[in-house]
């Protein structure tokens, strides 16, 4: 039977209470911040701004907070979760101390909520970046323990406890009976909060388990060490000379000088050297037993070894602990005298610092299958089922170990001791054994590739949203020039084509739907610094402690940072659903009007049939335009037959309507005293083909390509000046219809620039550039994409037609480095 306190614990209350501004539910969804001027102004510009600041309150899953979670008030079961690690050797390899250092290891910190926080019992796998190394935590439920009322008010003021001691991890006053450096010290960080289940960002309790059960024993003795400080405090204790260590490594003196504990017991306790200088927080690990070098020494001469052991404060940080050292660092010798202890061993102390990385990772993960949940119904209009579907997922949260190098610098790559380390982690076993991944035919991404969609660069993450934006960007330029296309008149010049475009492709417009949905709250903008972002649960921030844009309570985003989100998640779901999943997202966004969620459609050609008006009505549209200045003469029209079968040779494609071939080799100069049809419409809906074309082969052909590198490697192919070079390489330039004196004498130098000749895209683009003239030159490049939006059209949008053209044109060049 578990022991039980004398008196029931009662939660601290501010003795000058305040009302709170900072209650979930009353929070601001967001705020104003603009780069300059008045930072309080709350007002929501009509028109955003990319560039402005934005504060948006701090989200948690729903599963990790209330409602869903409330502390009972009679006898109920709670939900005891904890994580497998590494093993212990290597832990201590990874944290830089001695081999066996954190001795005793059967208890672990956890946590116990009122009610599950996933339906799988595997919930997640967070990455932990250690001084070392990385260690994957897998975080799983290990027990369901039922508390009556007196252990439940027990478990709070455990909680307590222990919330403090991980707010205050260095705090002088917990180890250091010298008054003088406890006043000196800074105003206690946990005096700033406030116990408020029911408003806090995480409702659970922290806890000490033992084989899989709370360890009431352990939870006993560190309340008694709770109570002995604040007897000290108030001059009722004395400082004991001789301490008793409790079998389940608590102790519960305070103060306790290392010299006062058996010299069996010094191993593997955590202690402070008085030595130390104030501004110097750290903490070490006893490493050995009490050195006596000669048994006439006295007792307070006598010496310990000691490791440095740190607090992991950047442990989210995906470029921490990358160095390949495997040697442990130098102990430092002190005298036992001059050590005060902390009444946690240090094994378990080191668990405590893995709350704050564990919490927010495992947050990241549940919010991710939550977005999965709000993204389907957002898709597909329609709730039922989709809960039972993704709930019961396990979300392994990306690392350095499986994340694409195209994500991480070539410095951030996984390492050695990151790969030993998993090696030795017991759980890996079960990533094997449990659903990770969505059916192949759901209509929307699993949330381990949302988590990609969803974290911008600036977090310092193993992923983040860069390169899907890069080719959702290209995708979203495809939909819209097509949207565009449709509606605009044969008449239309490239400038008015590109300002209707620009609309729907804006930041404001992409912004809006984030905003108008609030996909916010499941945005990762910013790396997680413990010391610094770190609320304990169930407790809040005090209204008197608040900043204006309090950096606990809110994250700032930019307007374009959310509309990068947007073109993200649109390449994420073109990557994992396809293009008509994709189509489906924009429909719903309200920039595509096909109906790709519920057609029968197949063919990748028949998907665009709406967006092409008929051959026939086409033909007759042109007609009534002036096609070729000697119209009716039968000579000249036998002449353009010829020219058009050669140019269809050389292209590699015959038209099934040649209007179109007509209307993509015509410049507006070729008869200037009369309408005439011209490329420009072609132009511009076959720029965005080619962009997309060649951006999907890069991004395909270079998974560790960075961003920065695939969008250099695509300027470099799809510019006027290589675009034209090809186009005269490969006879295209012949079937032009212009009034252009000087495009001869421009194909002429640009025949003098052999691709054999050159070894990259960069030596090919200068050769080029010595012999440029800009309007000839944008010319024949503008052509070479009207050919390419003619075929587009011609095959009602056949993008396996258009990328087998596109490879066969551009061979040469797309083989060639940047």
């Amino acid at each position: 039977m578990p022991c039980t306190m004398k008196r029931l614990w009662i939660p601290p209350v501010d003795s000058h209470p305040m009302p709170l501004t900072c209650f979930r539910d009353s929070l601001p969804s967001n705020v104003d911040l603009p780069l300059t001027g008045n930072r309080t102004s709350q007002n929501i510009l009509k028109t955003p701004n990319p560039t402005r600041e934005k504060i948006y309150k701090i989200q948690t899953c729903e599963k990790l907070s209330a409602p869903y979670q409330k502390l009972p008030t009679c006898t109920a079961d709670f939900h005891l979760y904890s994580w497998t690690l590494p093993s212990v050797s290597t832990l201590e390899s990874l944290a830089e101390i001695g081999a066996g250092c954190f001795g005793n290891t059967k208890q672990m910190i956890g946590l116990i909520f009122p009610r599950p926080i996933a339906e799988s019992e595997y919930v997640c796998r967070v990455p932990i970046y250690l001084s070392r190394g990385l260690a994957r935590a897998r975080v799983w439920k290990v027990n369901k323990v039922r508390l009556d009322p007196s252990q439940l008010q027990k478990a709070m003021a455990l909680h307590s406890v222990l919330a403090e001691l991980l707010t205050e991890l260095t705090h002088y006053e917990f180890y250091s009976v010298d008054s003088e450096a406890c006043k000196s010290c800074k105003v206690r960080k946990f005096n700033h909060y406030d116990w408020n289940p029911e408003q806090s960002l995480f409702l659970g309790l922290l806890t000490i388990t033992k084989d899989k059960l709370i360890d009431w024993a352990a939870s006993d003795e560190l309340l008694r060490w709770s109570e002995s400080m604040k007897l000290w405090r108030m001059g009722v204790s004395k400082t004991q000379s001789i301490v008793e260590l409790h079998s389940s490594g608590i102790i519960s003196a305070y103060p306790c000088v290392l010299s006062s504990l058996p010299p069996n017991m010094c191993h593997g306790r955590l202690v402070r050297p008085r030595s130390l200088p104030k501004h110097d927080s750290g903490l070490f690990v006893v490493c050995d037993r009490i050195n006596a070098s000669c048994p006439t020494k006295q007792r307070d001469r006598d010496t310990v070894s000691c490791y440095r052991l740190s607090r992991h404060l950047n442990a989210c940080r995906v470029n921490s602990g990358l160095s390949e050292k495997t040697s442990s660092r130098m102990p430092i010798d002190f005298r036992t005298s001059d050590c005060f202890v902390h009444p946690l061993p240090a094994w378990l102390w080191f668990s405590l610092t893995l709350i704050p990385p564990i919490l927010y990772q495992t947050n990241r993960a549940l919010l991710s299958v939550e977005f999965c949940v709000k993204l389907t119904q957002f898709v597909t209009l329609s709730a039922a089922n989709c809960w039972s579907v993704v709930s019961p997922l396990t979300v392994l949260v990306p690392d350095r170990l499986d994340a694409p190098n195209g994500m991480l610098r070539q410095l951030y790559h996984s390492t050695a001791n990151d790969k030993q380390a998993e090696s030795s982690n017991a759980g890996q076993h079960w990533d094997k054994k449990v659903v990770t991944k969505l059916p192949a035919s759901y209509p929307i991404p699993g949330p381990t590739e949302l988590l990609e969609a969803t974290t911008l660069l600036r977090a310092a993450d193993s992923v983040n949203l860069e390169r899907l934006e890069f080719i959702g960007d290209s995708f979203l330029q495809l939909i819209t020039t097509l949207q565009v296309y449709q509606n605009s008149s044969l008449q239309a010049d490239e400038q008015q084509l590109t300002n209707k475009r620009s609309v729907l492709v804006s930041n404001a417009n992409l912004y809006g739907i984030v905003d108008r949905e609030q996909w916010y709250r499941y945005c990762t903008t910013r790396p997680f610094d413990t010391r610094d972002l770190f609320i304990p649960p169930c407790y809040t921030l005090k209204s008197q402690y608040q900043e204006p844009d309090d950096l606990r309570l809110y994250v700032k985003l930019t307007d374009k940072s959310l509309a990068d989100m947007i073109e993200a998640l649109l390449g994420c779901f073109l990557q994992c659903v396809g293009i008509r999943g994709a189509c489906g997202l924009l429909q719903r966004f309200g920039i595509s009007f096909m109906d790709c969620v519920n057609g029968t459609l197949n063919s990748s050609a028949s998907m665009w049939r709406c967006f092409f008006q008929d051959p026939f009505c086409l033909t007759e549209q042109l007609s009534k335009l002036t096609i070729g200045s000697a119209g009716g003469d039968e000579a000249t029209t036998a002449v353009l037959d010829e020219s058009i079968i050669s140019l269809q040779g050389r292209l590699g494609y015959v038209f099934r309507n040649q209007a179109l071939l007509h209307e993509a080799r015509t410049h507006s100069s070729y008869s200037p005293l009369e309408p005439t049809v011209c490329y420009q419409r072609l132009e511009f809906l076959g720029d965005a083909v080619l962009g997309y074309v060649v951006s999907d082969d890069l991004f395909r052909r270079f998974p560790d390509y960075d961003p920065g590198m695939l969008t250099n490697h695509r300027s470099l192919i799809v510019n006027n000046l290589v675009l034209a070079r090809v186009l005269v390489d490969l006879k295209l330039h012949n079937g032009i219809r212009h009034n252009i004196p000087s495009l001869h004498s421009m194909v002429d130098k640009l025949c003098s620039v052999r691709l054999a000749d050159v070894k990259s895209l960069s030596e090919l683009r200068e050769k080029i550039q010595l012999n440029i003239t800009a309007l000839p030159m944008k010319i024949l490049g503008d052509v070479f994409e009207s050919l390419i939006g003619a075929v587009f059209v011609d095959t009602k949008g056949d993008l396996q037609v258009i990328q087998t053209i596109v490879r066969r044109l551009l061979g040469k060049v797309l083989k060639l480095p940047p």
